[in-house]
């Protein structure tokens, strides 16, 4: 997407206006001296903008991270309880944990060996 042309016109650099000689001088004496090329402005440490954010602290960094882990750990054991009781409602023999799940039939028990 190409910038406005308000956007380029705040990314330019000020340049500073000298004086150019011309040869339709009526008066020799009166031109000055040839200028150095425009150069741009210097810049100060207050004109300079930064595009980028603070960094931020160790302590947030470290609360940031612990709060990723955290979140990564809820949802993934929401996740495969959910996982879970969908797959003992769809078979009921699945149900590895006897766990009495609502909706779900209850599982059935292995049948004794007779013989022994």
């Amino acid at each position: 997407m190409p910038p406005t042309a308000q956007q380029a016109a705040k990314r330019a650099t000020p340049l500073r206006a000298t004086p150019i000689a011309t040869p339709m001088s009526a008066n020799p004496a009166s031109v000055a001296p040839a200028a150095a090329p425009m150069q741009p402005a210097a810049q100060t440490a207050s004109s300079v903008v930064s595009s980028e954010p603070a960094r931020p602290s160790k302590a947030k960094q470290g609360r940031t991270l612990l709060y990723y882990v955290a979140g990564y750990i809820i949802s993934a054991t929401v996740g495969l309880s959910i996982g879970y009781v969908l797959m003992c409602m769809i078979n009921p023999d699945a149900n590895f944990l006897n766990l009495p799940i609502p909706g779900a039939a209850a599982p059935s028990e292995p049948a004794p060996e007779a013989g022994s």
